[in-house]
C-alpha cells in the first residue's frame, strides 16, 4: 500500500500534483480502493497503477516501497542542447517542489482525541466535586441539629429526673400527712359516736 506522498516523492513532485492524477483517476474510474491508517490513505497497488496514468512521461524512481507496482512508461528522451565552442551543455532542471509533506518525516502517525470528550470529563469532575461539597455542607447541618436536639432532650431528661424525685418526696409526705389528718377526722368522729352511747333512757317509776 503506498500513499500520495510517496508517490510524489518518488516521482519528484508536489503531493498536489499528485492529488490532480488522483481527482483525473477518480472522474475516468469513479473508485479507487484505499485503506485509510489514521489520517492517511493508503492506495492498493490497482489504485496507484490508475493514478499513475495520468502522470507525465518522465523516468520514473525504481525504489518504490514494497508491493507497489507501476505500469512501465514509454522511453522518454531527455534534450540537450549542445553550444559549440564552451563545451558546456545545457540539461533540463528537474521541478523543485513548492511544497513539502512533513508525514515522510515522521516515524510514527500523530494520535489525535476528541478535545469535547475531554472536556465534558472535565465537567463532570466538576459536577462531582460541587456535589460532594455539597452533600458534606448538609451532612454537617444535619449533625449539628441532631447535636442541637441531644442537648435539649439531655436537659429535659435531667429535668425531668429532677421532677420526679421531687414528686415522689413531696406525694409521700403528703400521703403521710393526709394519713395522720384522716387518723385525727375518724378519731374525733369515734368521740362524737360515743357521746351519743352515754345517754339512758328514763325508767318509768310504780307507786307502791
Amino acid at each position: 500500500m503506498t500513499t500520495l506522498a510517496d508517490i510524489a516523492r518518488n516521482h519528484g513532485v508536489t503531493p498536489q500534483a499528485v492529488g490532480k492524477w488522483r481527482d483525473a483517476a477518480l472522474t475516468k474510474y469513479g473508485e479507487l480502493p484505499y485503506e485509510q491508517v489514521g489520517k492517511r490513505k493508503q492506495y492498493t497497488p490497482d489504485a496507484i497503477a490508475k493514478i499513475l496514468e495520468f502522470a507525465p512521461a518522465r523516468p520514473i524512481r525504481r525504489d518504490f516501497p514494497t508491493g507497489m507496482t507501476t505500469p512501465e512508461p514509454p522511453a522518454v528522451e531527455v534534450p540537450v542542447e549542445i553550444y559549440k565552442g564552451n563545451g558546456s551543455t545545457a540539461l533540463d532542471i528537474p521541478e523543485l517542489p513548492d511544497a513539502v509533506d512533513l508525514e515522510q518525516f515522521r516515524r510514527e502517525g500523530s494520535v489525535e482525541i476528541d478535545l469535547s470528550t475531554a472536556q465534558a470529563a472535565i465537567a463532570l469532575t466538576q459536577q462531582l466535586g460541587t456535589a460532594m461539597e455539597a452533600d458534606i455542607a448538609q451532612r454537617w447541618q444535619q449533625l449539628q441539629a441532631t447535636q442541637k436536639a441531644a442537648k435539649a432532650l439531655a436537659k429535659a431528661t435531667q429535668e425531668l429526673d429532677r421532677q420526679a424525685m421531687a414528686y415522689r418526696i413531696e406525694s409521700g409526705i403528703l400521703a403521710k400527712l393526709q394519713a395522720n389528718e384522716s387518723g385525727s377526722v375518724q378519731e374525733l368522729l369515734a368521740k362524737v359516736q360515743a357521746l351519743g352511747k352515754g345517754q339512758a333512757d328514763p325508767q318509768p317509776h310504780n307507786g307502791a
